[in-house]
């Protein structure tokens, strides 16, 4: 099984759940002193999502060039990969932000790049996809 991944991006893991795909959106009317409800329907959309990822570089200069390629992915579409296999296509990149400074570690074992340090982002991710 391939690594998690958000358009060309792999990660070691990809935290998070995707949120539902864009759906028809209902909304529950309702009035004082009236009995029952009604239902308004809506147009079709989804929610923002996050996810974290995780990913090992080789050292501090490319874990700072990592989250600058993160940076150049906001406002595009990418095809969104969980570990599970689970494919996304056409999910909008809205933020990306790091979290925390890049961290070296002295003993890393199952990473992807073969590095000590670890970089890891919050991604701000928007399903656009009509089903």
């Amino acid at each position: 099984m391939d690594n998690p991944s958000i358009g060309s991006e792999q990660f070691i893991t990809l935290e998070g759940e995707p949120c539902e795909t864009m759906g028809r959106r209902v909304r529950v009317i309702t009035r004082p002193r009236v009995s029952g409800v009604a239902l308004k329907r809506g147009g079709k959309r989804s929610g923002a999502f996050t996810l974290v990822s995780t990913v090992d570089v080789a050292d501090a200069s490319t874990a700072i060039a990592k989250e600058a390629d993160y940076k150049k992915l906001q406002g595009t579409l990418v095809t969104l990969t969980m570990d599970n296999g689970q494919a996304y296509s056409d999910v909008a990149v809205l933020s990306v932000k790091a979290q925390g400074l890049p961290r070296h570690m002295t003993m890393v074992v199952g990473g992807i790049n073969g590095g000590d340090w670890i970089v890891r982002a919050a991604w701000q991710l928007l399903h656009t996809k009509i089903p």
